[in-house]
């Protein structure tokens, strides 16, 4: 693809994007950085930051770096995607939503509680006042505020999370009567 098209050509870049992917899944993160890395940098080149192409070669570049831990690049390039993908797709498409619940649980996972409760509790208002919303989609970000609260309440305990997470798991509690 890249002799008969050259190394700026969509169907180029989207290839070198899904051989990252590939490589991601060999468990061999330095192929899938590389590549990964070349998709996102060929994009924002030809496409603009803002494409949606762009968008998701950022976020899997994030994935692998998550996996390497490098957390503070990853969360960034999550931001960008969330970001992005609110735009090009609109707040309930399945990119955004995906790209939403994959930072909230690097934020989780690597103890940025505070960060992590601004993104869901956002994302909860959003949900609550849009009924068209998937009902397992609510259920995910009420349940994904009690383990968030609980974790932090195990990290610094006795700062009143450990109430947070009974509230939201009375809230999960309550959704689950009402809705299963």
């Amino acid at each position: 693809s890249r002799k008969t098209l050259g190394e700026d050509h969509w169907l180029t870049l989207m290839i070198i994007d899904n051989l990252g992917g590939l490589h991601f899944a060999q468990n061999d993160t330095a192929g899938a950085v590389e590549l990964t890395r070349a998709a996102l940098d060929g994009r924002r080149r030809v496409l603009g930051d803002n494409h949606a192409a762009t968008l998701r070669s950022c976020f899997n570049l994030a994935r692998v770096q998550e996996s390497q831990g490098e957390i503070d690049d990853a969360v960034a390039l999550y931001r960008r995607a969330v970001k992005g993908f609110r735009i090009a797709y609109g707040e309930f498409h399945t990119y955004t939503i995906t790209a939403r619940t994959t930072l909230s649980g690097l934020l989780i996972t690597s103890k940025r509680f505070k960060e992590c409760e601004d993104l869901l509790r956002d994302e909860f208002e959003m949900f609550d006042k849009h009924p068209d919303v998937p009902k397992e989609r609510r259920r995910g970000v009420i349940r994904a505020l009690g383990i968030m609260y609980g974790m932090w309440d195990a990290a610094e305990p006795d700062q009143g999370h450990a109430q947070e997470a009974a509230r939201w798991k009375k809230k999960l509690a309550q959704f689950d009567a009402a809705n299963l």
